[in-house]
């Protein structure tokens, strides 16, 4: 998935972890206790501080959190982590364009 936004835009995201189907990474009674979102720069950097923050889990199958800043024309990684309450940790990773 490519996410692109403004330097000077600011929103939230929302990363759903159960699909509408049922299918997908979570059980079907199973939510999220805990996440977390780091954003790395091309040059291995965490730029978390700088442009994520108010990451909380979201209805309980989703990860909420806005973005803000970059720098115009860099790329960025946007690495989700949830820890469910079944024990179970899943990774997801989103390319962020920064126009």
């Amino acid at each position: 998935m490519f996410v692109e936004k403004r330097a000077s835009e600011i929103f939230y995201r929302y990363h759903q972890f159960r699909r509408t189907d049922g299918d997908g990474w979570l059980g079907a009674s199973e939510t999220i206790s805990s996440c977390s979102v780091r954003i790395i720069d091309s040059s291995n950097v965490n730029v978390s501080s700088s442009m994520v923050d108010n990451v909380t889990v979201y209805e309980d199958t989703q990860v909420s959190y806005r973005l803000k800043g970059g720098t115009s024309g860099k790329t960025y990684t946007i690495d989700i982590t949830v820890v469910t309450s079944e024990s179970q940790t899943f990774e997801d990773s989103i390319k962020l364009k920064v126009l």
